[in-house]
């Protein structure tokens, strides 16, 4: 098994789970892993600096600072604006070759949950009632996200 190196001529597949170290897996068990990449794959990360939005460098952190900003999510907005008027190659530079909305659209929902679970715990910890958010359930208090991760 080769890794690292391109062959040409072969079809590629994604592998999108976050665990795995493979990033693509050729027909001949070429393995390309996150060193391999001139970008880091965002699906294989859930850093703030992973790109979501490949055409467009947008990253889960700005997604982040938007919600922790309590401002409506803009970045979705505008990204929608570019896609209608041409201006995208998902299909070049995001990793699975589809349109990133749905990946920015999950990413978003994602972090929404994240910041709930932290303020949940923050109120928690202040002696404040808060019903305890949807999806919390074994999330690591370890994540620091914001100003105010307490």
């Amino acid at each position: 098994m080769m890794s690292g190196v391109v062959p040409p001529n072969q079809t590629y597949r994604l592998c999108p789970e976050l665990e795995c170290g493979a990033v693509y897996f050729g027909e001949d068990a070429t393995v390309l892993t996150k060193t391999d990449m001139n970008v880091s794959p965002g699906i294989k990360s859930k850093s703030r600096e992973a790109l979501v939005c490949y055409c467009f460098q947008h990253r889960r952190g700005d997604i982040e600072a938007e919600l922790l900003a309590d401002s409506r999510p803009s970045i979705l907005d505008r990204i929608t604006a570019e896609v209608k008027a041409g201006n995208c190659a998902c299909e070049v530079r995001n990793p699975s070759g589809k349109c990133c909305l749905g990946d920015v659209q999950k990413a978003m929902q994602e972090i929404r949950t994240e910041l709930a679970c932290i303020s949940s715990r923050v109120a928690k910890r202040a002696g404040e009632y808060m019903p305890r958010s949807r999806g919390c359930e074994g999330r690591s208090e370890a994540r620091q996200v914001g100003p105010h991760y307490g």
